[in-house]
């Protein structure tokens, strides 16, 4: 009994290990943008998104929410993509349809891990299974303020886990609002130049994510 308490608490410090380091990195990167060391002038990859979402004219927008809904549905990052949308968008119609695209595509990942891989993982690898059932909204939640490309993996887990689709589509969408405003808002700074609107956005960023987390904590 004992050992096998050992081993739940060293996987669950081998999980909250990982988590921290990403969250480290993914606060590194929100602290470029808002530097306007990643800019949507200097970087390559950015200048070619904002060309393939302008040169679609009034389906500008269209473009934007498939281009977003698929890097959700991938292992690529929509965070890039979100800040170029704030950069081209006014700041609630880019919120708006990154909301949509992360539904969508959150959606598509639990279905895609329930429908698809769940019947696969057991029947190949049971012990997945019991590993996947440790994910929690906490889990959740810390993995969607995370600004690299860990929605589809998340959506997966949660699919294949005993998590239900709502309790796992609320919590993530919780987490992902807050980081996707977040960095929609300092695309929208980027593009008027406010240096205060920045730090604005950063501090009740914060205070928002460690605020909704203790809540989350005492209600799982």
């Amino acid at each position: 009994m004992k050992t096998l308490y050992s081993n739940l608490t060293a996987k669950a410090f081998s999980w909250r290990k990982i988590i921290v380091y990403v969250f480290v990195l993914g606060g590194l990167l929100l602290f470029l943008y808002s530097r306007n060391s990643i800019s949507v002038e200097r970087t390559l990859s950015q200048e070619h998104l904002m060309e393939i979402i302008q040169s679609a004219g009034i389906f500008s927008w269209l473009v934007y929410l498939l281009l977003v809904t698929l890097s959700v549905l991938s292992p690529i990052t929509s965070s890039v993509i979100v800040l170029v949308g704030g950069y081209l968008f006014h700041p609630l119609l880019a919120i708006g349809l990154n909301l949509i695209a992360e539904m969508l595509g959150a959606s598509g990942n639990f279905f895609i891990g329930r429908k698809l891989a769940r019947k696969f993982m057991i029947k190949k690898f049971p012990k997945m299974k019991r590993y996947a059932d440790q994910l929690n909204t906490k889990i959740v939640f810390l993995l969607a303020l995370i600004p690299v490309g860990t929605s589809n993996i998340t959506g997966y887990i949660a699919g294949i886990s005993k998590m239900r689709f709502k309790r796992y589509l609320g919590t993530w969408m919780l987490g992902i609002t807050l980081l996707n405003t977040s960095i929609a808002l300092l695309g929208y700074s980027a593009r008027i130049q406010s240096v205060k609107l920045t730090v604005i956005i950063i501090v009740i960023g914060l205070i928002s994510m460690y605020g909704i987390y203790q809540i989350i904590k005492k209600w799982e």
